[in-house]
């Protein structure tokens, strides 16, 4: 019975995990995660910061808005 169920929600985990995929060619959305005043954009925080960073890179934790669409 364990096994019943565990194999249960295995199977539930990659039926959502293939309709996510399936939903993301779809919809075609593009993924903007951060963006500044100038409208560029990037897909993470590593990218907006200086190699090596700084002792304290964000002197407070930065807010992650919904972007307008």
């Amino acid at each position: 019975l364990v096994s019943s169920l565990g194999s249960t929600i295995s199977i539930i985990g990659v039926i959502f995990f293939i309709y996510i995929i399936y939903d993301i060619y779809v919809w075609e959305e593009e993924f903007v995660a951060w963006t500044d005043e100038g409208g560029e954009s990037w897909a993470s925080l590593e990218w907006v910061h200086v190699s090596p960073p700084f002792v304290h890179t964000y002197e407070e934790l930065p807010f992650i808005k919904e972007n307008e669409v």
